[in-house]
């Protein structure tokens, strides 16, 4: 274990029985539904894709996101109707304080379950939408000091075992009683004095809850992927994305300036990992390095990597990283999705991530080998002092999703262009501002402007239909980067730098256009590949009667009311639109059945990482179901 003592001691003081602390609220009336609560599920009914229920955050250990309901189906979903929309009341609408409402709800036997920004937790009947009950963490008494502000992102719950596992922004992992809300343990997965937060939703398996910490952007200490006991809350693993002094790839960290070791040294889980269950691993994508420049040479395992451990110890059985000596924040906040693949004859397990820069990793999710050619390109270097540049970076040749123009030499790189920038062409130093290309350093000289964030965390979902990845992303979106020396760097209030680097954003989401594609996996070309006039942010989810559901943030990307559609997964042609909703459509949508009837439903109320809409918020969530008559 990598686990500091003091880690290890917060985690077991951290475990208890902490009901009737008044922590939560228990909505019942009369005429309230009866919640039933999820058994410990079989490894067959995890693996399964989701039916009549979505218990998991992709809908299955896998993250396929995709479900084998067909009750809505291409020729009826013209008729789908509004079923109910509750307004939680936590965010008004025009709210831009509030954080973003970009969760996964989960299903289970009638009852809905949603985090929120603010990190509370509600229970809903999934037929009318009536809140059951609603869960608020109580940090003053749980972390005096720890101040929960607007949230930021929350991406939502997993259920099991009669419990609703929930990871909070103080570091704290929950199980609530799944028909009360009540708190029936909570563990400490690191200290929030040191940054650590949780920024993924859990993934239950066999009775382990898997949880990544995140943090490591902010200048936490180093981040890790952690295993705890479901019944309560126990640690029974942890691996450290940044090996420390004498692990393996240690000897590819190296620090410059005040920070001296690799402790500090980031690589955030931004994402619900996946679950082999023939290999017997847990699989994920991890976050960037810090600082961002000046940490001195050396590729920085495992940051940027595609990772598959073993679920019963934790150990890495192989790693696959995408980026060497991250200048970028080029990082993996996308899903990895498992699904089953013929390779050179044979069937295989696969992996699949779609990477910031729009191209699509295939694994061999036994070996993490690549099933696709992967070009090792030279990149342009820079022999700046502290800049250390790696020579080469592997570049998939899948398709790329993304429209800005490509290099003309067959690299797979992608250019960022004065088209998409609409400030001033002027910097804060006076110093020169460059349109680049990935993979092209910065120094303290001039200002390199490349594509930046573009596949981020909206969920990509999964279609056997197909065996197609459809991802939804934003094109435009591009930063200007300057270096800060190691010597101007500065120690944050967590101990770690963060950063370190200088920034211009130089366009606003509103000019930018999004790509909403589908990757057949079989031919390694788009079975639709379209450019939006607004950003995709929402994630999508795709169902057996071959329709996919994805989100919208508004009309002209704008109006910050957004609606839901329902695609022809095949396609991609539009065969249904929601009315317009109270507010932006950022969240990935879920669909479940109950009573025989098939919903629809998705938390609707903007996002801030790429908001164009001037900080548009609400809390509704909005569910659709066929008219009785259909």
């Amino acid at each position: 274990m990598r686990r500091s003592l003091r880690w290890v001691i917060a985690a077991v003081v951290g475990i208890g029985v902490l009901g009737g602390v008044g922590t939560f609220t228990l909505l019942a009336q009369a005429s309230a539904p009866t919640i039933t609560a999820a058994p410990a599920f079989t490894a067959t009914q995890l693996a399964a894709y989701a039916g009549n229920d979505w218990v998991e955050n992709g809908g299955d250990i896998e993250n396929d996101r995709y479900s084998s309901l067909t009750q809505i189906t291409k020729t009826n979903v013209s008729t789908l109707a509004q079923a109910w929309v509750t307004n939680l009341g936590i965010c008004p609408k025009g709210g831009s304080s509030c954080g973003s409402e970009e969760a996964t709800p989960v299903e289970y036997e009638g009852t809905m379950y949603i985090q929120t920004p603010e990190n509370g937790v509600y229970a809903l009947s999934a037929t009318t939408g009536q809140v059951l009950w609603n869960f608020n963490p109580p940090y003053a008494t749980w972390d005096p000091g720890f101040a929960n502000g607007s949230g930021g992102r929350q991406p939502g719950v997993v259920v099991a075992n009669g419990l609703v596992f929930v990871g909070l922004a103080d570091g704290s992992l929950v199980a609530l009683n799944q028909q009360t809300g009540a708190v029936a343990w909570r563990t400490i997965t690191g200290p929030w004095q040191e940054g650590i937060r949780l920024s993924s939703a859990p993934i239950y398996y066999k009775g382990i809850i898997y949880e990544p910490t995140s943090g490591g952007d902010g200048g936490s200490i180093s981040n890790t992927v952690d295993a705890f006991n479901a019944a309560n809350g126990a640690l029974l693993w942890t691996w450290g994305v940044v090996p420390q002094a004498g692990q393996p790839g240690a000897n590819t960290w190296s620090f410059n300036g005040a920070i001296t070791g690799n402790l500090y040294g980031g690589g955030a889980g931004w994402q619900t990992p996946s679950i082999d269950v023939k290999d017997g691993l847990l699989i994920m994508g991890t976050g960037n390095p810090v600082p961002w420049n000046s940490r001195g040479p050396g590729e920085n395992l495992y940051t940027d990597s595609i990772v598959g451990l073993d679920l019963n110890s934790g150990q890495l059985k192989w790693y696959y990283q995408t980026v060497h000596h991250d200048l970028w924040d080029s990082d993996l906040p996308n899903n990895t999705i498992v699904f089953n693949e013929k390779y050179q004859g044979k069937k295989i397990t696969a992996v699949a991530d779609v990477a910031k820069y729009g191209w699509t990793w295939e694994l061999n999710a036994a070996t993490g080998k690549p099933i696709e050619k992967v070009l090792q390109v030279k990149v342009p270097q820079d022999t700046a002092p502290d800049v250390n540049t790696w020579p080469t970076q592997p570049i998939p040749q899948t398709p790329n999703v993304l429209f800005f123009p490509a290099m003309p030499n067959g690299s797979g790189r992608l250019c960022a262009t004065q088209a998409y920038w609409d400030e001033p062409l002027t910097t804060p130093d006076g110093k020169p501002l460059d349109f680049a290309c990935d993979f092209t350093p910065y120094d303290t000289t001039s200002w390199q402007v490349t594509p930046f964030e573009n596949i981020d965390w909206p969920s990509s979902s999964y279609s056997p239909l197909t065996n197609g990845i459809i991802s939804c992303g934003d094109n435009g979106r591009e930063y200007g980067h300057e270096q800060i020396p190691a010597a101007s760097e500065t120690i944050g209030t967590h101990g770690g730098i963060g950063a370190g680097v200088l920034s211009l954003g130089g366009n606003i989401p509103a000019t930018n256009t999004g790509n909403f594609s589908e990757l057949n996996l079989s031919t390694n070309k788009f079975d639709f590949h379209q450019e939006w006039s607004e950003v995709c942010f929402s994630g999508s989810a795709s169902t057996a009667s071959g329709l996919t559901f994805v989100g919208h943030l508004g009309e002209g990307g704008i109006s910050a009311n957004g609606f839901l559609s329902a695609v022809d997964t095949t396609t991609g042609a539009t065969l249904w639109n929601s009315p317009l909703m109270n507010a932006p459509a950022a969240a990935p949508p879920i669909t479940y059945s109950v009573n025989g009837t098939q919903y629809v439903a998705e938390i609707v109320g903007g996002e801030s990482h790429e908001d164009p809409t001037g900080g548009a918020r609400g809390s509704f969530i909005y569910a659709y179901a066929l008219p009785p008559s259909s």
